[in-house]
């Protein structure tokens, strides 16, 4: 009976050691997001034209993208560069 009262106490107290570990619930924090902000907010481009807007305000933490590949677009130093080489649109924040 004393075995069994030994066997039993100590299966519980590796069982509390086991149980009592470090918490790794750790709360991540949301990324800050930095809107951007540009000088215009429209613009007409021909066919073989290229315009630049400005980029007034931004973390730099962003990629500038077409959907269309046939609209070329850039970005260098604060700077959007867009060259229309086919009709369409590009719509960017």
């Amino acid at each position: 009976m004393k075995k069994i009262q030994f066997i039993l106490g100590l299966m519980i107290t590796l069982a509390m050691f086991v149980s009592c570990g470090k918490d790794n619930n750790k709360v991540e924090e949301p990324p800050v997001v930095h809107e951007i902000k540009v000088e215009n907010d429209a613009l007409t481009i021909l066919e073989g034209e290229s315009k630049t807007i400005k980029i007034v305000s931004g973390n730099g933490g962003y990629q500038l993208k077409s959907d269309n590949d046939n609209v070329a677009v850039t970005e260098k130093e604060g700077v959007i560069t867009i060259t229309g080489q086919k009709q369409g649109k590009v719509i960017f924040p």
